[in-house]
């Protein structure tokens, strides 16, 4: 049966692309016979949104014994530099495995970057964790190529938990997987007996997010408009109006596409491209997009923003260029969650060059799927849709 603890008193909340910056000289362990597993967890480190090292969140182990309770984590040696991040990107970076006294992992992430954990704590038997043991003995010293899709801090702990118990593995659709996908798998197939939450903040026992019961990272919409069928794919994805309350409302898209399929086949789709956009909803609000829509639009913005536990506001100035054309804008909006399966939200977006007004009201019917109404006026047009939208 699974076990839910609320907040740890005295303590105190996802890191794939970029793996985050943490001095693995300066907090290496001995990989030595100290170490004794009487339970193992997976902990699972919230996503900094404001910072894109972090933007997946981090995954590793906790291990507890007579000896003392040990962190394992896989990194990337990531030092914040330009040839660094490509090294990372195209996969040629270094990878290593941390072992060091779990306090100073948890006090790195909850009290220094001001991210929670959540605990998983896995179902093994005796036998699985002697086996656990011997193989994490294995580990010291060994270092290979960290590769954002296929070797990462969620994909090497997969694979050590694989080699006691099969069950383990998980292969979603998609070529990656993230920590809280994986969270998801282990809760899923019961493969956790409790969850422990520790918060970075002060949270009341209400506000516990229940995080495995988030969507998954990619999403595909089908939709209908009055000027067409719909079709969104985006291998990165999240949203303000997601009905789930998180900890940190965030709208992100990496490598989106978006296609306008005019009913009667009479011209050409209407095709756009959300290379990147992210924007961190939090005091200072931070916006950056690179969209390409019939030509090519950059656009940065800085803002404020205020966040209740239902209820966001925000304002946020931006300047950019639209097909080759400078021009500034301003969105202000306002954003409501109910019921954890309710969205609602307003959004006024000025522009010299233009101006859009935009109303949707979002359903989440599935833990990995929702609808979304909407109604836009833009140019003295207004489109209502309607999208069916599923993660995975």
């Amino acid at each position: 049966m699974l076990k839910f603890s609320e907040t740890w008193k005295g303590s105190t909340l996802l890191s794939m692309l970029l793996l985050p910056v943490f001095s693995v000289s300066a907090h290496g362990g001995g990989f030595d016979d100290h170490v004794f597993i009487e339970s193992a967890s997976f902990v699972l480190v919230a996503e900094s949104q404001s910072s894109l090292s972090t933007i997946f969140g981090h995954g590793f182990l906790k291990l507890e014994g007579r000896r003392g309770t040990h962190a394992l984590s896989y990194y990337n040696t990531f030092d914040s530099t330009l040839e660094s991040f490509a090294e990372v990107v195209t996969g040629r970076s270094e990878g290593v495995y941390v072992l060091i006294p779990y306090k100073e992992m948890r006090d790195f992430y909850v009290k220094e970057e001001r991210r929670s954990l959540w605990e998983f704590e896995l179902q093994l038997s005796e036998q699985e964790k002697s086996a656990l043991k011997e193989r994490i003995g294995e580990l010291e010293g060994l270092k290979d190529t960290y590769n954002v899709m296929y070797n990462n801090c969620c994909t090497q702990l997969e694979d050590l938990l694989c080699s006691v118990n099969p069950s383990f593995g998980y292969a979603p659709l998609k070529t990656f997987k993230t920590p809280l996908e994986y969270a998801k798998f282990l809760t899923k197939q019961h493969l956790v007996d409790a969850i422990r939450y520790l918060p970075a903040g002060k949270v009341a026992p209400d506000d516990i997010p229940r995080i495995w019961e988030y969507p998954s990272s990619t999403k595909f919409s089908l939709g209908k408009t009055g000027k067409g069928t719909m079709l969104e794919l985006a291998s990165v994805y999240h949203d303000k109006t997601q009905p789930r309350i998180f900890e940190r409302d965030v709208d992100t898209r990496i490598l989106g596409l978006s296609l306008l399929i005019d009913d009667g086949f009479d011209t050409a789709p209407d095709a756009a491209v959300d290379i990147f956009r992210l924007t961190a909803y939090e005091a200072l609000t931070t916006s950056v997009e690179l969209r390409y829509h019939d030509g090519f639009t950059c656009r940065a913005g800085l803002g404020s923003s205020i966040r209740g536990r239902n209820i966001l506001c925000y304002l946020i100035p931006y300047t950019g260029i639209r097909e080759n054309s400078p021009f500034i804008s301003s969105t202000l909006g306002i954003t409501i969650k109910g019921f954890n399966r309710l969205s609602g939200s307003a959004e006024y977006d000025w522009s010299s060059d233009g101006s859009r007004l935009k109303y949707m009201l979002t359903c989440q019917i599935h833990d990995d799927m929702d609808i979304q109404l909407s109604c836009t006026r833009e140019k003295d047009e207004t489109v209502f849709s309607f999208r069916l939208g599923m993660y995975f």
